[in-house]
């Protein structure tokens, strides 16, 4: 089920333009499966955008093929209607475009955040070898990259420990 908005029902009058649409005709436009009174909402929809001036009714009633001829009115999107539908859409695309635009830049600090990281990995690497290390030049080495400005992480994993025993060891060492 869908959920009907001002957006779409102003979106379907405009294209029927000067001929109108009955409220049981817009109705016919949305999935309304599940709705507990699927002609109130398309009602509710269209007298909230009326008392924004964004359509207008007929001032005559007409017989419905939809509510077991039940006099209803028609319905038509006014001048401010068609504005507000072209601000909401462009004020829409401009919203997408942001979006994007900040996705990209998030993707971007990522990539070079990871470019940097395997950097540093592949200097450390010919730089640092754990293994033939005693304990004390192990320490001296992690203070040492530190002070470098390399991240508690990076150092944790050229060592085999975590971030936070390096914090320890830098902590000790001053």
């Amino acid at each position: 089920m869908t959920s009907v908005k001002t957006r779409e029902v102003l979106t379907y009058l405009e294209v029927a333009g000067s001929a109108g649409l009955q409220a049981g005709e817009l109705r016919k436009c949305f999935d309304m499966t599940g709705a507990a009174n699927p002609s109130a909402t398309i009602n509710l929809v269209l007298l909230r955008a009326r008392a924004k001036w964004l359509v207008r009714r007929s001032d005559s009633t007409e017989k419905s093929i939809h509510y077991r001829g039940q006099p209803v009115y028609r319905w038509y999107i006014t001048p401010r209607g068609r504005r507000w539908l072209a601000r909401y859409d462009a004020n829409e695309l401009a919203r997408k475009q942001r979006k994007l635009r900040a996705e990209e830049h998030v993707r971007a600090r990522q990539n070079a955040r990871e470019a940097f990281e395997r950097r540093q990995k592949q200097l450390l690497a010919t730089v640092v070898d754990p293994s033939k290390m005693t304990l004390q030049e192990r320490n001296r080495k992690i203070v040492e990259l530190r002070r470098e400005g390399l991240p508690l992480r990076v150092v944790g994993e050229v060592f085999g420990i975590t971030y936070e025993r390096v914090r320890q060891i830098e902590k000790e060492a001053l």
